[in-house]
C-alpha cells in the first residue's frame, strides 16, 4: 500500500471524503504531540484539536454539514495541509455494472450506415470515407467554417451495435447530435430537433430501442453554456426566420445573451464569434430543464455529459441534475483538474457534496498514464492515483470516465508513438503519420495503456477508433473517419480481450490498487488479478505472492495474471 508521505507524518486515511450525518475521523502516524486545525471553505473560523503523544493519532471530527473543509497538521518536524469532503447523497447512482466499459462516438466520423438521409445544401461531403480531413486551420485559433462532412449518421452507429458489442461496450456517449451547422455540432442550432444530418429525431428513437435491446445505455452530450450564432435563439445570419436575439431587440430569446453597444459587440465562448456564450438567466434554465432535457430522457436517453461544466452556474447544474435523476439518468461533467476542490471563475465548485455530477471526465488520471509511458517514470501516476482515491467520493471515482483519448486531445496512439506537434504546422500535422518502428514501439505502449485504462478505477471510456490504432494530432486530426476494414486487428484483440476480462470482474473495480514498486514498474492489484507494467529496457520479475514463481515482464511491455489465493 502507498501510503501518503511528507518527512515522517503519514496520512493513513484511504478516503478523506465522508456521507453526510457520519463522524469524519483523519488518522495520521506522527512524531510527538501532533496539533490539528481545520475549518469550512470559505469560513475563517479554526477549530484546533491536540494529539496526546502516541505515535498514532486520531481526529474525530464530530457531525458536519455537507461541504469542503481545509485541515493543517503538524507534529514537531513535519506538517500536511489537505482537504475532506462531507457529501449528502440525494439521488441514486444510475444501475450500471460494476465493470462497466464505455464508448465515445463522434458521429459523423463513425459510420454511414445503409440509410440515406437528406444533405443539407450548406454541408459539403467527402467523396471518399478515407479522405483527408478536408478543412483545418493555418493554426489554432484561426476560423474555419467546420462544414465539412463524411456522412456519419445515427443510423450506422445503430449498425455498428454488434461491434461494440464485442468490445463489451453497455455505454454510448454520443458526441452533439442537436441541429448545428458544423460536423462537431458544438454550435447548437435547436435544441428540440436531432440533426436531419444524423437521420433526425427517428434515428435517435431506434438507436436507444435497438441499444437497450442489448443492454447499452446512451448518454447525450449537454452543451448548454452556449449556442451557435447559427441558431434558432441567436440567428445572426437570418436562417430561422429573424427570430432570434441578434439585431432583434423584441426577442424572445434577447435575455440568452449579453449584448454591448452594438449587436457585433457580444459575449462569446472563448472569443470564439460563432459560439456565443449563454446568460443562464430564468427563462433559459427553465426551457433546458423543462423542455430539452425531458424530451430526450423520454425518448430514450440514459442520461448526459455536461459540456464545459465549469463554466454552468452551481445552481444551472443542480436544476439540471435533479431533472435527469428524476428519470434515473447518468449525469456527468468535463472537468479536466481534480474536481474535488475545483475553483473556477472566483467560485468553488461542489460537484461531489450531493445533488450535482455522478462522476466526471477523468482526465488527471490520463495524464499519469500517459506521463509513465512517455518518460517512464511511474511517480506521477501513483500520485495522482492515490490522490483521487483520498479525494473522490468511492461512488464519484467509479461513475468517472477513465479516458485516454478524447475530441479534444491528440490520439493516444500517436502521443505514444509519434513525433511531438510542438513546432509543426497545422499542413505538416495533417500528413504526418508513425515511421514503421514507431508504429510498433507505440503499439506496445498502447496496449500497456489499455491495461492501465481497463485496470484502475472508473469506468474505461474508449474514443472511437484507438481500439483499432487510430492515429492524429490535434483537432481537427483527432477526429478522423473510424478505418472500417483497415483495423489494427492486434489492438482490437487486445481490447477486446481486456473487455472480456472487465465484464468478468477479473480486472477493474473500486478495490483496485496500486501496490509498492520501483519507479520503472507499476503493478496493481486489480479485480481477481496482478496486472504489471514494465517501462524498464529490460525484462523484470513480479511474484503473485510469497511462494509463486516470479514472473518475467517484458521491457516495454505488460502481463496480467490471477492473483495468488
Amino acid at each position: 500500500h502507498l501510503a501518503y508521505q511528507a518527512g515522517v507524518m503519514r496520512l493513513l486515511n484511504e478516503n478523506l471524503c465522508f456521507a453526510k450525518g457520519t463522524s469524519p475521523e483523519v488518522t495520521l502516524e506522527v512524531s510527538g504531540r501532533c496539533v490539528f486545525e481545520f475549518h469550512a471553505d470559505g469560513n475563517e473560523a479554526i477549530t484546533t484539536l491536540r494529539s496526546d503523544g502516541d505515535r498514532t493519532a486520531v481526529f474525530c471530527l464530530g457531525a458536519l454539514d455537507a461541504g469542503l473543509y481545509h485541515f493543517t497538521a503538524r507534529d514537531d518536524n513535519d506538517e500536511i495541509c489537505e482537504h475532506l469532503t462531507v457529501y449528502d447523497r440525494q439521488y441514486q447512482l444510475p444501475p450500471f455494472p460494476e465493470n462497466s466499459i464505455m464508448y465515445h462516438v463522434f458521429v459523423d466520423r463513425f459510420f454511414r450506415g445503409s440509410v440515406c438521409v437528406p444533405r443539407r445544401a450548406d454541408a459539403v461531403y467527402a467523396g471518399d470515407w478515407y479522405d483527408t480531413p478536408l478543412e483545418y486551420p493555418q493554426k489554432p485559433g484561426d476560423f474555419i467554417k467546420n462544414n465539412n462532412f463524411y456522412g456519419g449518421t445515427l443510423y450506422g452507429v445503430t449498425e455498428k451495435l454488434d461491434y461494440l458489442c464485442s468490445l463489451g461496450v453497455n455505454i454510448i456517449y454520443l458526441s452533439p447530435v442537436f441541429e448545428a451547422y458544423s460536423n462537431h455540432k458544438y454550435d447548437t442550432g435547436d435544441y428540440l430537433r436531432v440533426d436531419a444530418g444524423f437521420g433526425g429525431d427517428e434515428a435517435l428513437a431506434e438507436l436507444f430501442s435497438r441499444a437497450k435491446e442489448r443492454s447499452i445505455t446512451v448518454i447525450l452530450d449537454g452543451v448548454f453554456n452556449h449556442t451557435g450564432d447559427n441558431s434558432r435563439y441567436f440567428d445572426r445570419y437570418g436562417n430561422y426566420g429573424g427570430s432570434g436575439a441578434y439585431g432583434n431587440p423584441g426577442s424572445r430569446y434577447r435575455e440568452w445573451y449579453h449584448f454591448g453597444k452594438t449587436d457585433d459587440e457580444y459575449d462569446c465562448w472563448w472569443g470564439i464569434r460563432v459560439l456565443p456564450k449563454v446568460v443562464p438567466c430564468r427563462s433559459y434554465i427553465d426551457f433546458i430543464c423543462e423542455t430539452v432535457i425531458p424530451k430526450y430522457m423520454k425518448l430514450g436517453a440514459g442520461g448526459f455529459r455536461l459540456d464545459v461544466v465549469d463554466e454552468l452556474e452551481p445552481e444551472f447544474v443542480e436544476k439540471i441534475a435533479n431533472v435527469v435523476k428524476s428519470y434515473g439518468g447518468y449525469l456527468v461533467g468535463e472537468v479536466w483538474e481534480d474536481a474535488s476542490d475545483k475553483i473556477a471563475y472566483g467560485k468553488r465548485r461542489r460537484y461531489f457534496q450531493g445533488g450535482q455530477l455522478d462522476g466526471v471526465m477523468n482526465y488527471p488520471l490520463r495524464d499519469g498514464i500517459i506521463d509513465f509511458l512517455v518518460w517512464k517514470s511511474s511517480s506521477k501516476l501513483k500520485s495522482v492515483y492515490r490522490s483521487l482515491k483520498l479525494h473522490y467520493p468511492p461512488e464519484c471515482l467509479d461513475y468517472s470516465m477513465t479516458l485516454l483519448g478524447t475530441h479534444d486531445t491528440e490520439r493516444i496512439f500517436t502521443v505514444l508513438g509519434g513525433e511531438f506537434s510542438g513546432g509543426h504546422s497545422n499542413s505538416e500535422l495533417a500528413v504526418m503519420r508513425m515511421t514503421r518502428e514507431q508504429y510498433e514501439f507505440g503499439k506496445r505502449l498502447l496496449k500497456c495503456a489499455f491495461a492501465l485504462q481497463y485496470s484502475l478505477c472508473g469506468i474505461p471510456s474508449i474514443y472511437y477508433g484507438d481500439e483499432v490504432g487510430m492515429q492524429g494530432y490535434r483537432d481537427p486530426f483527432n477526429r478522423c473517419t473510424f478505418p472500417w476494414g483497415r483495423e489494427d486487428g492486434e489492438i482490437l484483440e487486445w481490447v477486446r480481450m481486456l473487455g472480456a476480462l472487465r465484464r468478468r470482474g477479473e480486472i477493474g473495480g473500486r478495490a483496485a490498487e496500486i501496490l509498492d514498486s520501483d519507479d520503472k514498474m507499476l503493478v496493481c492489484r486489480s479485480g481477481r488479478s496482478i496486472v504489471a507494467v514494465n517501462m524498464d529496457s529490460k525484462p523484470r520479475e513480479v511474484r503473485t505472492g510469497t511462494n509463486c514463481a516470479a514472473v518475467q515482464v517484458n521491457a516495454y511491455d505488460c502481463f496480467i495474471f490471477p492473483e495468488e489465493n
